[in-house]
């Protein structure tokens, strides 16, 4: 199962990402992508402009220009590295955690930080003005994070906690597409919903109709109420 996570595609930007960060000197790349990627977080990437990055960094445009060819270059260039660090965060949770259960609790903590400051508009805005950078993200959600939750699934039905009669790929799909769905603006308006309670929800939903009796007793085991705006879970 986890020769499958080393996917091509997930190369294929990572590496593009690597020959355009040596043409950039180390003491300047860090600081450029980090400062954009708070910009994107906060504002979504329309209403961001390469003059506003570059006023932030308290740099000319022309100086940044000399970096990147464009704000879509510094996009793909923000969402490579996302990927990547949420990428390494799934796997040492699947290592560190010690059943099906312990696993997805884990994971919904790192989704909660992950969408606790980012605009819900973000995600539409790659979907509509950054080609190559939705492209990296569908390749990473239909490739990498079905497979984990496929995995997962396996998981949890070899250990008894998740029923026998699942249908794994139908709900791989059906998880995969409920992320998706909780940045839609329009369904959900921000005024009303934040991602991280719409998120949380989808997956509290999700788990309840995975689990056996043995299950549910299981996560009531790990559960302790909400506090904040993620799930805790207790350490073992």
């Amino acid at each position: 199962m986890q020769s499958e996570r080393n996917l091509k595609p997930i190369r294929s930007f990572r590496s593009f990402a690597n020959r355009v960060f040596n043409k950039i000197p180390l003491e300047h790349k860090t600081k450029i992508l980090e400062t954009a990627k708070e910009m994107f977080m906060r504002f979504g990437t329309r209403s961001i402009t390469m003059e506003d990055i570059a006023r932030e960094l308290v740099m000319s445009k022309k100086t940044l220009y000399q970096y990147f060819k464009d704000k879509d270059e510094m996009v793909l260039l923000v969402t490579a590295q996302e990927l990547e660090q949420d990428k390494a965060e799934i796997q040492a949770i699947q290592e560190a955690s010690v059943d099906a259960i312990d696993e997805i609790l884990r994971i919904s903590q790192t989704v909660a930080e992950s969408f606790k400051n980012m605009n819900p508009t973000l995600l539409h805005d790659i979907k509509k003005y950054h080609t190559a950078a939705w492209q990296a993200f569908i390749d990473y959600k239909n490739q990498f994070i079905r497979r984990s939750i496929i995995d997962n699934l396996t998981r949890g039905i070899d250990e008894g906690y998740y029923r026998a009669d699942l249908n794994i790929d139908l709900l791989a799909i059906m998880r995969l597409e409920q992320v998706e769905m909780g940045f839609d603006v329009k369904l959900f308006p921000p005024d009303k919903f934040t991602l991280v309670d719409i998120q949380l929800a989808f997956l509290d939903h999700f788990v309840r109709g995975l689990l056996t009796n043995k299950g549910f007793e299981k996560l009531e085991s790990y559960r302790i109420p909400y506090q904040n705006d993620f799930l805790p879970i207790n350490k073992v």
